[in-house]
């Protein structure tokens, strides 16, 4: 009987048939328990193909959601990243830096209440007027 072997990834008519259970870890292979090399060095590089685009994303001006948004990620787990990987951290505050003047362009220029004056405090309901 044909035997999928995890180590070569492929089928294997020399292999023995295991008996579930009668290996001291639940009747597993201990192959099926870790993650193939090839599996984890490749999750590796997009990883850290993600983390390029996030940092040159931040360099155009992009906010931290939006980076992460883009890219297709959670804004936690850019958090997460931040935290794990101290090399990413620095490259990120270099790049925080550099778009931090047309990050705050961008947010000025997108602001609801841009080109308004000031409220004059005589609202209703507790709703500030804005003038021309």
């Amino acid at each position: 009987m044909p035997y999928w072997n995890e180590v070569s990834f492929g089928w294997s008519e020399s292999l023995p048939n295991i008996k579930l259970g009668s290996l001291s870890n639940g009747g597993y292979p201990l192959a099926t328990q870790t993650k193939p090399n090839f599996l984890m060095s490749f999750q590796k590089t997009c990883r850290e193909k993600a983390k390029s685009q996030v940092l040159s994303l931040i360099e155009e001006g992009a906010t931290k959601s939006k980076a992460a948004k883009t890219i297709g990620y959670n804004r936690l787990t850019l958090y997460r990243w931040l935290e794990a990987d101290g090399c990413f951290s620095l490259d990120f505050d270099e790049a925080w830096e550099t778009g931090k003047q047309k990050r705050e362009y961008l947010l000025w220029l997108n602001h609801p209440f841009r080109g308004l004056r000031p409220p004059t405090g005589k609202g209703t309901r507790s709703r500030p007027r804005y003038s021309q």
